[in-house]
């Protein structure tokens, strides 16, 4: 079993490579879907699960109801399903109620290091060659589920590797530290960026500490909130300069696109734009559109195909409709009100606690601005069975076959 979390871990940067695409998508999800079921049942007559896991499996039961409202369109339903339930619920589950140590699946993380270096050479390189965003090296990855990997990654180097008196291991981990910094800023994504620094500086601050940590929760509801309630006005921020469409496609290919403010205004009016297109386009509020509506098409306003609606919460409105939305609004209010209930006295696991809320926060902010598929799903579902099973594991449940933290 360990080496099953270990080996879902190290997958995790390639899960999206063309050999894995067929494999993946259909066979094993399937077979660690009715594996993982199993013990989720299992506990449930021993009292040992939290209220995440019912809110995780109603989130698979609506989405295999919004598979059947896009059966006009199955093949691009099940797809989607596939990428945004299964696979993820599979691994949520999977990492939920495996029979391991929770040592055992904080050692997991380390396993996505490999994969994380791996994709950040090529960008490294194209970097210091070019100097210019490297989107033409997109292939089995995308720059925003590379950056959030870089994040993530950097974040569990920052917080979880031990101080050390040898100068070979504080060299080692110096220079870990620049790499992953390097290779996020060289995707010049501005999200995983921006929310990094942010939340390096705040996660310190804020974790261990109740009511601050009520506050933020808090703060971030009113933010899901009010981003709807501006999407669906579709609010548009004032501009001062008119870019033109040479000005905007040399900001987003240069260093700029992280510092621009003009450029920062036009992207938040575009996507405000094609967000509030995407709930225009929804023919019935309860049960939305279907997975094989995730595909917006071609807008003449803005001149090219939007895809998908880049937003996790327009994405579950679109695709599942207000029942969607307001499970998945639940899913992030109640991770974050898990970690209030979390009380650590002992270093190492204050150290974990703030690696989990700071790659939560990250994952929050890049899917609340980027599109909602393929990794970042996984990622996303990944990190809150983790943060679940933490908060078990530090009441010293029996069920977890972990003591407390003290």
């Amino acid at each position: 079993m360990n080496l099953l979390i270990y080996f879902l871990f190290f997958s995790v940067p390639f899960v999206n490579t063309t050999i894995a695409n067929n494999f993946l998508l259909i066979d094993i999800p399937s077979a660690l879907l009715l594996m993982s079921i199993l013990p989720f049942f299992r506990r449930a007559l021993k009292g040992g699960v939290h209220f995440i896991d019912y809110l995780v499996l109603i989130y698979t039961l609506w989405g295999i109801f919004s598979v059947l409202v896009g059966s006009a369109q199955l093949y691009e339903s099940m797809r989607d399903f596939r990428w945004l339930v299964l696979l993820p619920v599979c691994v949520y589950f999977v990492i939920r109620f495996a029979f391991v140590k929770f040592e055992i699946i904080i050692k997991g993380f380390f396993f996505l290091i490999p994969g994380t270096f791996y994709h950040g050479l090529p960008i490294i390189v194209d970097f210091f060659k070019s100097g210019m965003r490297p989107t033409h090296i997109e292939g089995a990855i995308s720059l925003i589920t590379s950056s959030l990997l870089f994040s993530i990654c950097f974040g569990l180097i920052f917080f979880l590797t031990k101080k050390n008196r040898s100068n070979w291991k504080k060299a080692v981990k110096f220079i870990s530290l620049f790499y992953f910094a390097l290779a996020l800023f060289a995707t010049f994504s501005r999200t995983s960026f921006l929310a990094s620094i942010l939340a390096i500086g705040l996660v310190p601050l804020i974790s261990g500490k109740s009511l601050r940590m009520k506050v933020l929760t808090n703060i971030i509801l009113m933010v899901m909130i009010i981003f709807i309630t501006m999407v669906i006005f579709n609010f548009q921020l004032p501009t001062k300069h008119q870019l033109s469409y040479a000005d905007i496609h040399e900001l987003q290919n240069s260093s700029l696109r992280l510092s621009n403010i003009d450029l920062y205004i036009y992207d938040i009016n575009k996507r405000m734009y094609f967000w509030s297109y995407s709930i225009g386009s929804i023919k019935n509020f309860f049960w939305g559109n279907g997975f094989a509506a995730r595909n917006i098409g071609y807008t003449e306003q803005i001149g090219f195909a939007l895809g998908s609606p880049h937003n996790f919460l327009i994405s579950a409105l679109l695709t599942g409709g207000y029942p969607f939305l307001i499970l998945t609004i639940l899913i992030v209010h109640s991770t974050l009100k898990t970690f209030q209930k979390i009380k650590s006295e002992v270093h190492k696991y204050k150290s974990i606690d703030k690696f989990l809320l700071y790659s939560f926060c990250v994952t929050f902010l890049v899917t609340l601005t980027n599109d909602f598929s393929g990794r970042r799903v996984i990622i996303f579902f990944l990190l809150i069975a983790v943060i679940v099973r933490y908060s078990i594991f530090s009441k010293g449940n029996p069920i977890t076959n972990n003591g407390p933290l003290k």
